[in-house]
């Protein structure tokens, strides 16, 4: 694939949309990039980590905020660190 098809594919994406946020232009730019050129990004041990937790804490304590909900996460990741 070629710049011109990258450049076709997210103008096709992009055509209807209002304006939208930074974030939300990145991610579906980077979506038509890591379809057109294949690169995937590899999610570390940590990120899964953290996404498994969050859905726990989200369904034992959902009075939780999120700075408690990372701080509770990190610390329990490091003791998990250190279990190891």
């Amino acid at each position: 694939m070629n710049n011109k098809v990258f450049i076709e594919r997210i103008n096709e994406a992009l055509k209807d949309k209002p304006l939208m946020a930074k974030k939300e232009t990145l991610n579906i730019v980077n979506t038509i990039y890591n379809d057109i050129y294949g690169k995937k990004k590899t999610i570390s041990a940590y990120n899964i980590f953290v996404k498994e937790q969050t859905l726990k804490l989200k369904e034992e304590q959902p009075n939780l905020l999120g700075k408690e909900k990372k701080d509770y996460i990190n610390n329990l990741w490091k003791t998990t660190k250190e279990i190891k």
